[in-house]
């Protein structure tokens, strides 16, 4: 028997309108009073005995009956209708109407809970428990049901969904989120269509206490599908789900989540099972980085019994990762801080007079509404002005020309650094508007900029873009060529608490920069938290003028601060 797997969510469409989700009730899939199939032969071949056969597990109180893909839309009420092979035509599967409710092509659903399922597939019927599956693919919720089970983790409901499905991943995850019977939810999530209320949904299931475990499905992609998935993972991590990219770094964490409960311990121990293995105890705490002397309220994990030899660390890293889970959903509903009072109405005012890419001293004045710091600096228009300047601001100064047209300042050699004196100020001034007007002739200069030489310390560029749907993104990663590669920075949703900034600087490759080295002073790592959950406050309270930000900022040694030295924004 054919079955078609779909990695895709997509939703069907009905008179040119798309239907909407919410408008079947789940409880039709999960609790039906009849299961339909679409084809009179493949009634005998799911009630078959053999152990190479499809199952149906019925519910006592469900009738099996046949509805043929002609006649989708004749089903019968309060039906699931489990579509096993989409019409051989190619052509979209016509609508169900009334209370029946379609899913597939797939694999199949059930609910082992209540001891019933529907399968294409010849397994038998899982493991009852409190964890709900939804997948995009047969071959994927074959590998997790595999997986899961081998793992001892027992199965509320599950539901492969096809591209022909009245309902998608968010329908389900919504209904998940609210069912007595799950206690956690196991996602399989593709190309997403509906990436704001996925999010939404999972804050709901956060909300609820109950988490959610996301297994990010990735295909290759262009460079701005992939900043969307990575802006999504980050959204939906940052409302309490743990994403994956690996089946088995998921599957061992659900394992975690069924050991350790409800509530996180309030630390994890390893110790030994009998003398002789003290020694195998201590080496696998130092790899993990964990304790071996027992505490009030501690995990305490004996080896062999409770922790094998092999993959110890692997069962720690899930363990760690589970309970900074339940810590998650004890904290509740995240609360970023909220932008300064008056800011956005100063600002929205402040961008009625300037251009649509603003230059950089607008950009920066932008960023002091928001108390981003940067180092001072004076716009001059005459050389004597600029040696005036300089003496004011402090030696060593840097110049560059002020202009809406020259975007990159330095290639048109608009730009001098490492003045000293005054002599040599009035001298960079004529440079670098001589330079300006030979790259771009025609170009606004409207000045220069006198500034403070940034400060010594590790250079980060820092930016902010938009998602399609969920707002304003923003980026964490080194300046320079080396920080250019997306590969090479750390991606969170807008706005961001001062705990989500910090993560983000742990999160980012730069990260042991940041952090500091035994052979170099630490940066200001405080400071850049503020800076970075400032910047993103003013990408949130202004995504509907700033299209995007663009900062290099210099992360300076010890409590010395952090501040932009280059800022660019396009409206």
């Amino acid at each position: 028997m054919k079955v078609h797997p779909s990695e895709r969510t997509l939703r069907t469409r009905e008179g040119g309108e798309a239907r909407t989700p919410a408008a079947k009730d789940l409880g039709v899939l999960f609790g039906p009073r009849r299961l339909a199939l679409t084809d009179p032969a493949l009634r005998a071949h799911f009630q078959a005995s053999g152990p190479r056969t499809p199952k149906i597990v019925a519910p006592a109180r469900a009738d099996l009956v046949v509805v043929p893909l002609t006649r989708l839309g004749a089903a019968p009420t309060d039906t699931a209708l489990f579509v096993v092979d989409a019409c051989e035509s190619g052509e979209p599967l016509p609508p169900s109407r009334g209370g029946a409710l379609r899913v597939g092509p797939g694999l199949g659903f059930g609910s082992p809970c209540d001891g019933w399922m529907l399968l294409a597939e010849a397994r038998p019927l899982p493991e009852a428990g409190h964890v709900a599956l939804v997948t995009q693919g047969g071959a994927l919720l074959v590998a997790l049901l595999d997986g899961l089970g081998g793992a001892g983790v027992g199965i509320s409901r599950f539901v492969d969904i096809g591209g022909g499905s009245d309902v998608d991943v968010v329908a389900c995850l919504a209904w998940l989120a609210a069912d007595d019977a799950t206690r956690a939810i196991v996602v399989a999530v593709g190309v997403v269509s509906r990436a704001a209320d996925l999010v939404a949904t999972v804050e709901r299931a956060a909300a609820l206490r109950k988490p959610v475990l996301a297994l990010r499905i990735r295909a290759a992609a262009d460079a701005d599908t992939a900043f969307a998935a990575d802006v999504e993972d980050a959204a939906m991590r940052q409302r309490g789900a743990l994403v994956f990219g690996d089946a088995d770094d998921l599957v061992e964490t659900a394992r975690a989540f069924a050991r350790l409960g409800a509530r996180p311990p309030a630390r994890i121990v390893v110790s030994a099972s009998k003398p002789s293995l003290a020694w195998a105890a201590r080496a696998i705490a130092a790899v993990a980085g964990i304790d071996t002397a027992p505490s009030p309220g501690a995990l305490v994990l004996q080896i062999p019994r409770d922790l094998p030899l092999v993959g110890a660390r692997a069962h720690l890293a899930a363990l760690r990762r589970a309970a900074d889970g339940l810590r998650q959903l004890e904290r509740g509903p995240r609360r970023p801080p909220a932008a300064p009072r008056g800011a956005r109405e100063r600002a929205l005012d402040f961008l009625t007079r300037a251009e649509p890419t603003l230059t950089e001293r607008e950009t920066k004045d932008l960023l002091a509404i928001y108390g981003i710091e940067a180092p001072p600096e004076e716009i001059v228009s005459s050389p004597s002005s600029a040696a005036t300047a300089a003496r004011r601001v402090g030696f060593p100064v840097s110049l560059r020309v002020v202009t809406p047209d020259i975007r990159d300042l330095a290639g048109a050699g608009a730009i001098a650094s490492g003045v000293t004196n005054g002599a040599q100020a009035r001298g960079a001034y004529v440079r670098v508007l001589v330079a300006a007007r030979r790259a771009a002739p025609s170009a606004r200069l409207e000045g220069v900029v006198i500034a403070k030489t940034p400060p010594t310390g590790v250079r980060l560029r820092v930016a902010t873009r938009l998602h399609p749907s969920l707002g304003p993104a923003i980026t964490l990663g080194l300046a320079g060529e080396a920080g250019l590669a997306q590969l090479d920075q750390a991606v969170a949703a807008c706005p961001l608490s001062l705990d989500e900034a910090a993560a983000l600087v742990r999160d980012a490759p730069a990260s042991r920069l940041l952090l500091g080295r035994k052979a170099a002073p630490a940066p200001d790592a405080r400071a850049l938290v503020r800076t970075l959950a400032a910047v993103s406050i003013l990408a949130w309270d202004l995504r509907d003028a700033i299209r995007e930000l663009d900062l290099t900022l210099v992360v300076r040694p010890h409590d010395e601060g952090c501040v932009v030295v280059e800022a660019a924004a396009t409206r």
